[in-house]
């Protein structure tokens, strides 16, 4: 039997194209996921290690509150045998302003003994008043080496001679200026917190001006060669008197990369799951491949049977062939999946975000090995019903013609079970994102302790659902078929009717195999439309907390006093600029709280959220912002020109601003002056930088700064639609997959109703309307699945982000262009699968297919 399974495969390999598709895209999936970990590891490796610049021992204080101690004890570090140097990991943060906008800069110092960064451009510094520039920093301020750059240093400390604050600390600051001398490159997944360099003495003089330089210190130890870096540390540890914590780079870097790779576990584990799902959807595939192969087959295993073949060797010739399938298409799919991830890692190496290319040699053997064994198997198990079958057939039937029954149903006791799976999975899955919200809606303060709990719970339910709809399928599938046949035999003229009415009885006669196939495409299309509802939710969800917090796109304010007027007439022309209000700040006597004033006709048009109007003659508060002392039902406050004025409070939870009075209630004498802030909604991100330039330009001497909430929320919609690009490219294996399913079940079809189609013909039925036939049957499997699988995916989507984000300010959205889309690619993709079925059954001569064997 083994010769027969062998000339079997040879025979009949075109028949296995369609099954060696699914396994190849599924273990190739699961190769590339998992060769994901090694491309994660290898860059938090580079990430972990680039602030250690090459040393070989990092050093810190033990105790900081005996910094000074330490850093005495320190200096004896050099004089260690196997110390080649001894640098300071010092920094000095600086501020500086360009165009209305704020830029903080990080600057360490440059090391002599290690590893430098990479200069894009220019020369190192090596003076003092010399600095090296992030590339990105330098982009965003509009510098290059040769340029000056101006610069502030607050020092907030006690030390100083100006006027001490309510806490004791004073405020100073010291303008300072610099000279770019290059420009060097940091990958964005490599950022160590510093965006330029100076040189050491540099460094430490800014440091100093901030009042840093008692901070302890972490020092970086570079060895000679051959220098032991354990021994070395524990020396450093007996010189410094136990002052002094040292560690190797080894220890540091172990460490950073278990935390980085904690962190990026997501991708992987959001990767595998698609991978599951792929593999689970191929193995539908493949068995509905080896039904194909044995209802093709049957007259063959019957002689087979004649000739002496017992029971046993005719299952294991079958799965035996499945075992062979099965590890060439899984090798296949896993030398593919492995070559694509180090294609996919050598070109995001090239984009300067900081991902390490991996080579073949940095494969790990489970790379290799699990894709083929994880395919081998799922093949050989969706190969065991097909071969209890082959089991079945009796050595009579070589005498019969080959003809096959209405498929049989699920069993009452299936429907039990599939009911009360299905019950228990909603429940599980829904109670707690019900109970999310509605605590939320309540103002709950302890939610953080039961959303784990809750997350559990979901995650648990959702399984458990999808358990019990793959048990219920059977009972599910053929009923929507009838549903969705109907309502569109409904809507058509009578002659394309009847085909649709056949089409529908034809993909519901077989429920088993209609139910695995329209399966698959539920997986699929389920797990895309849930990421998809996850995405656009947490984007909605998001937005709408910005909105909360920072109401407006644009916000234009002098820290320094009022707006000028030359820098409103310049904000007033910005083109793009949709609506705008001026607004002044009054302050409470008695309490540090500012009272914002605006028009509110005109600030309702400039902010997003829509807000309502404060009592006349009323300061609105916003409650769970106050202290007991503003809770008094009273205030005073005073105006910009020293007015006194007293108002009532209304204290609201839903208010919009911290504080807020209406305009018209300003007494008539008062002299508001120029606006403090200008709040403005804008067309897009574009217009932000309109606004930088026009403020940059008006004279007037006002310094200004500019906040834009509405860059934040354009950076979340990139990272949304990166996603979303993402899910797309699954949705296309997914759906590919699902095709050769539904190609694999519309083959069977063709088999089993050869005579009944070679009737139709015989009775006038065109080759058009029989490619017809199968078509729509093909489209109305593939829907079915499509539609349920959106419902599924809404309900998961739903439920899983009312308990990750039900605390926030919750906004539930549906990503339509996805979820239509799913819909449309189920209806092409059916479309599709049909073509080769419908070819399989034209080519069958009427005669032929009428006659008996």
């Amino acid at each position: 039997m083994r010769r027969f399974a062998f000339a079997q495969l040879r025979s009949s390999w075109s028949r296995y194209v369609a099954a060696g598709i699914a396994i190849i895209l599924g273990t190739a999936f699961l190769a590339a996921a998992l060769l994901t970990s090694d491309v994660f590891r290898a860059t938090a490796y580079t990430t972990a290690s680039s602030d250690l610049k090459g040393a070989g021992v990092l050093v810190g204080p033990a105790d900081h509150e005996r910094h000074k101690a330490y850093a005495e004890e320190a200096e004896k570090i050099g004089q260690i045998p196997g110390v080649r140097a001894v640098e300071p990991q010092g920094a000095a943060d600086l501020r500086i302003n360009r165009s209305g906008s704020n830029f903080f800069l990080t600057v360490s110092p440059l090391t002599d003994a290690g590893t430098r960064p990479k200069l894009d451009s220019g020369e190192y510094p090596s003076g003092p008043g010399q600095v090296a520039l992030e590339r990105n920093m330098a982009e965003a301020l509009g510098a290059k080496p040769g340029d000056s750059v101006s610069a502030r240093i607050f020092d907030y400390s006690p030390q100083n001679d100006s006027a001490p604050d309510e806490e004791g600390y004073t405020l100073k600051e010291h303008s300072i200026d610099f000279l770019v001398t290059g420009v060097y490159f940091e990958p964005k997944l490599v950022f160590t917190g510093t965006s330029a360099y100076a040189t050491a003495a540099q460094t430490d003089l800014w440091a100093k001006l901030s009042s840093n330089e008692d901070e302890a210190e972490d020092l970086l130890v570079f060895l000679n060669d051959g220098a032991n870096a354990d021994e070395v540390a524990a020396e450093i540890g007996k010189v410094t008197r136990g002052l002094a914590e040292a560690r190797t780079s080894d220890e540091v870097v172990a460490d950073r990369v278990e935390e980085l790779l904690d962190s990026s576990s997501f991708f992987t584990l959001f990767g595998l799951s698609f991978a599951a799902v792929a593999i689970i959807v191929a193995g539908m595939v493949i068995a509905n491949t080896f039904e194909v192969l044995v209802a093709q087959r049957t007259k063959l295993l019957a002689q087979l049977r004649c000739s002496g073949a017992t029971r046993g060797q005719i299952g294991g010739s079958v799965l035996l062939e499945a075992a062979v399938f099965g590890l060439l298409s899984a090798g296949l799919g896993t030398l593919g999946g492995i070559g694509f991830g180090l294609g996919a890692s050598w070109v995001v190496s090239r984009l300067d975000l900081g991902f390490e290319a991996v080579g073949i040699a940095d494969v790990a053997w489970p790379v290799f090995v699990v894709p083929v064994i994880v395919g081998a198997v799922v093949t050989v198990l969706a190969a065991l019903r097909p071969a209890l079958s082959a089991t079945g057939v009796s050595p009579v039937e070589a005498l019969r013609p080959s003809t096959v029954g209405l498929g049989r149903g699920g069993s009452k006791g299936r429907a039990v079970v599939g009911s009360l799976t299905l019950l228990l999975g909603a429940v599980l899955l829904l109670a707690p994102a019900v109970t999310v919200l509605v605590l939320a809606s309540s103002n709950k303060d302890d939610l953080d302790m039961m959303v784990g709990l809750a997350l559990t719970a979901s995650v648990l339910g959702g399984l458990i659902l999808v358990g019990g709809f793959l048990v219920s399928a059977v009972f599910l599938v053929p009923p929507t078929v009838r549903a969705l046949g109907g309502f569109a035999a409904r809507l058509l003229p009578k002659n394309r009717a009847a085909t649709v009415r056949l089409a529908t009885a034809n993909a519901a006669r077989n429920p088993r195999r209609t139910s695995a196939t329209a399966s698959a495409v539920v997986l699929g299309v389920g797990l895309v439309t849930m990421m998809a509802t996850g995405a656009a939710t947490a984007q909605a969800t998001a937005a709408k907390s910005l909105d909360s917090l920072i109401p407006a796109d644009v916000f234009v304010s002098s820290p320094d006093g009022p707006l000028t007027k030359s820098q409103l007439d310049a904000l007033h022309k910005v083109e793009g600029v949709e609506a705008f209000a001026h607004a002044w700040f009054a302050q409470s006597t008695g309490h540090d709280l500012r009272i914002l004033i605006a028009d509110f006709d005109q600030l309702r048009t400039a902010v997003n959220p829509p807000i309502t109007a404060p009592k006349p003659d009323h300061i609105r508060l916003l409650d769970g912002s106050l202290s007991n002392s503003l809770r008094t039902g009273k205030m005073e406050i005073r105006f910009s020109d020293g007015t006194l004025a007293s108002y009532s409070t209304e204290i609201r939870p839903d208010s919009e601003f911290k504080s807020f009075l209406d305009k018209s209630s300003v007494p008539k004498d008062t002299d508001l002056g120029s606006p403090h802030l200008f709040v403005a909604k804008v067309q897009d991100v574009k217009t932000v930088r309109k606004i930088q330039e026009a403020v940059s330009k008006a004279d007037g001497g006002a310094f200004a700064e500019i906040q834009a909430p509405i860059e934040q929320r354009a950076m979340l919609d990139q990272v949304i639609n990166a996603l979303l690009s993402i899910l797309l490219g699954l949705l296309g294996v997914a759906v590919v997959i699902a095709l050769v399913g539904v190609a694999n079940t519309l083959s069977l079809s063709v088999i089993e109703r050869r005579r009944e189609l070679g009737t139709l013909r015989a009775v006038g039925v065109t080759r058009g309307q029989v490619r017809s036939l199968l078509t729509v049957e093909g489209v109305l499997i593939s829907l079915t699945g499509a539609v349920i699988g959106i419902a599924l995916g809404l309900l998961c989507g739903f439920a899983g982000t009312a308990v990750l984000l039900g605390m926030a300010n919750y906004a539930f959205a549906v990503h339509w262009s996805v979820t239509l889309g799913a819909i449309g690619v189920a209806l092409l993709a059916g479309f599709v699968a049909s073509v080769f079925p419908a070819r399989s059954a034209l080519r069958v001569p009427v005669v032929a297919a009428l006659a008996t064997e």
